[in-house]
Order: C-alpha cells, then structure tokens, then sequence
C-alpha cells in the first residue's frame, strides 16, 4: 500500500519516444501504478486530437493538456478549459516587457 494518491508525468520527451510512442516497459510502469490505486495523469502540450488513443485507452481517468490550459475527462469525454482574461494577459505582457524574453502575442 502507498500513501500516493497521484502521479503526474509529461508525455514528450518524457514517457513518449521521439516517434511520439510510449514503450511497453512505460506501458507496464503506468499499470503497475495504476494496480497500486495511484492515479496516473499524463501531462502534454498537445490537444486531445494530437494525443495517441493508446495513452487515452490505458485506463487512465484525466489528461491535463493544451499546455495546462485544459484537464480532459477521458471517460466523460468533457474538457475543463481556463482562460486568462484580456486585462490580466497585458498585466503579463507588461511585466515581461521588463525582462529579456520573447513573447509571441
């Protein structure tokens, strides 16, 4: 027994190869997990069209996607989506106009 709940792990570069392919033996890793009672969430910057149905039909409940902008029920197949509103996006832009980064508006 374990006293984890969840595990979260980043699909690319992470648990997928560069093919975008997930190995048996991380196959096999996320059941074991899974036959622990730990709930396993993958996490990708890819919406749930880009994401490989193997990933969606290995058992798991959520995927947090979109680059973190939407946790997606597999089971319900309903998407809980967040935005950043106008006036809080130019606050940041603000704020990063102070730095050297790049921004991409």
């Amino acid at each position: 027994m374990t006293n984890y709940k969840l595990f979260a792990s980043d699909l690319d570069g992470t648990m997928l190869n560069s093919k975008s392919e997930m190995s048996a033996e991380n196959f096999m890793a996320i059941k074991k997990i899974m036959d622990a009672g730990v709930e396993f969430i993958p996490i990708t910057g890819r919406c749930i069209a880009e994401t490989d149905q193997s990933i969606l039909n290995c058992g798991i409940t959520y995927i947090i996607n979109s680059n973190g902008a939407s946790i997606y029920n597999v089971e319900t197949q309903v998407a809980h989506i967040t935005h950043i509103s106008a006036e809080v996006l130019k606050e940041i832009f603000n704020i990063l106009n102070d730095y050297e980064v790049v921004t991409i508006a």
